[in-house]
């Protein structure tokens, strides 16, 4: 039987590469984890999770959910303050999680999470008075819930003013998402800059002006919106199939990344931007279905 059978993966933090939950399978498959420790992690979890439930309850008793979710709560305190003191090793965290350290890791992860909530609040208050704030499609909801996080109590607004319990988990995944989209747009140079209001005319969306930034990159353009000479360089640059050609990549990667570079060194930040372009030239397909190759085909339309 899986030793980790006995404890409730499922009510830890996140999906399977959590950190905790990285950490707790490394454990038992080197035999550092038995039992009585699993023991121990799940009765830390359940009691500190009964003095938070208990903050949130609607009634007199505490509900199975209020306590699900402050198990959860818990373990993402957990989570955090562990990667933290383990700077990202997991050996080394294997080494930390001990019983006598659980509550010393659970405070640490706390003011990390604190952090994060205060940071969310901040982003979401100014990301929603910039003039960009129309290309984030269907963030709008998130970011004004965002905008109400009170980072004492890890709560939000709901959509009719009450204030509710955050998913951190889920919540924290989704605002790096926009945030990280934000930052890009608005980072942008002058000339791009000045394209973004017909974006936005133009009912635009996030991977829309990722594509007319690749674009404008690929033929030394100076707007998101092509000019017919730019259109028809363009086609100079395509291959067959309408997908720009290999040099005409690597020059938009290249110019990209020095660009992302020179305003930020988060490495999730490039990655995640670097792969938005890289749909955008083509070279990425969907799990679904192939990629449709709208870059320049929808150019050539014009």
């Amino acid at each position: 039987m899986n030793t980790l059978a006995k404890l409730d993966l499922n009510r830890l933090p996140v999906d399977e590469q959590a950190f905790l939950t990285r950490v707790l399978e490394l454990g038992v498959r080197l035999g550092r984890f038995h039992e009585p420790f699993l023991d121990a992690l799940s009765a830390y979890l359940q009691g500190t999770a009964v003095h938070h439930a208990r903050r949130f309850r609607t009634g007199i008793k505490v509900r199975k959910e209020d306590l699900s979710r402050g198990v959860r709560r818990v373990a993402v305190c957990l989570d955090a303050g562990l990667k933290d003191e383990a700077q990202g090793d997991l050996n080394a965290a294997v080494d930390l999680l001990r019983p006598d350290r659980f509550e010393a890791l659970r405070k640490r992860g706390w003011e990390i999470v604190h952090a994060r909530l205060k940071e969310m609040r901040q982003a979401a208050v100014r990301i929603l008075k910039s003039p960009y704030r129309g290309l984030l499609k269907g963030d709008g909801k998130r970011l004004r819930r965002w905008a109400t996080v009170r980072p004492d109590d890890g709560s939000a607004e709901d959509p009719d003013g009450a204030r509710e319990e955050m998913d951190l988990v889920a919540e924290f995944a989704e605002f790096r998402r926009v945030e990280m989209q934000a930052r890009l747009l608005g980072s942008l140079p002058g000339p791009l800059v000045r394209g973004l209001p017909e974006a936005q005319r133009r009912s635009w969306g996030f991977e829309q002006v990722v594509r007319g930034v690749v674009l404008a990159l690929a033929t030394d353009g100076e707007d998101l919106v092509l000019d017919s000479q730019a259109r028809a360089r363009l086609c100079d640059l395509c291959d067959a199939d309408g997908a720009l050609n290999a040099d005409a990549r690597e020059k938009v990667e290249r110019l990209l990344r020095d660009h992302l570079l020179a305003h930020s060194d988060d490495p999730e930040y490039l990655a995640y931007v670097l792969n938005a372009a890289r749909e955008a030239m083509g070279e990425a397909r969907s799990d679904d279905e192939p990629h449709p190759r709208k870059a320049v085909d929808e150019i050539r339309e014009k």
